[in-house]
């Protein structure tokens, strides 16, 4: 979006992937900051038009509490009609067994496998215990990097019931993780990989 000429900007906790972003955004017009999902402040008062936390992110906020204020904060930070786009993997409860993801990667004399274990989510706590191991081989030398946190746990009723505490934000569509925006989708549990559009009221 910067390399289009929109106005861009972004918070992380991690200094090291604001780091990385602030490389790839060099001679752009962007705006980066440390800041959490629950509690970030925009650096100016100039609503955004569009806000977007992809591929489970917003699951790293593990309390209710935590969540509502998140969304309050998009909420205020987005102009009216502004849309906020939401992608996260839905819990299936009824996973009793460890599941397994893994993909491979290659690029610029880079090799990286990527090994994810989640484990049977805790439906009381409303957490899942998750582990990455990433596999890098580059000039021949490998090394392993892994990584263990936790996530919130929500399926389609517990979003739902979220949202409803959130009545600045409408929900105006349901995508899944292929992204077609002419493939809208019913917002139920029948596939675990949802984007959310909301908009500001």
């Amino acid at each position: 979006m910067a390399q289009r000429g929109h106005d861009v900007s972004g918070f992380d906790l991690n200094t090291n992937m604001l780091d990385y972003a602030k490389k790839r955004l060099k001679r752009k017009k962007a705006t980066l900051w440390q800041d959490r999902l629950e509690s970030f402040t925009l650096p100016t008062k100039q609503p955004h038009d569009l806000a977007h936390c992809l591929v489970s992110t917003f699951k790293y906020v593990l309390t209710e509490a935590g969540a509502v204020s998140h969304l309050h904060h998009v909420a205020a930070a987005l102009s009216e009609g502004g849309l906020y786009v939401l992608g996260m993997h839905l819990t299936d409860y009824s996973h009793d067994r460890a599941q397994h993801e893994r993909w491979l990667a290659s690029r610029d004399g880079i090799d990286v496998v990527c090994n994810t274990h989640s484990w049977p989510p805790d439906r009381k706590a409303r957490t899942e215990d998750i582990r990455t191991r990433l596999g890098i081989t580059r000039e021949g030398r490998t090394w392993v990097q892994e990584t263990s946190w936790q996530f919130r746990t929500y399926n389609t009723a517990e979003m739902k019931r979220l949202l409803k505490k959130i009545p600045e934000l409408e929900l105006l569509e349901c995508y899944d993780f292929t992204y077609d925006i002419n493939a809208p989708r019913v917002f139920n549990d029948s596939y675990e990989d949802i984007v959310l559009v909301l908009s500001k009221r």
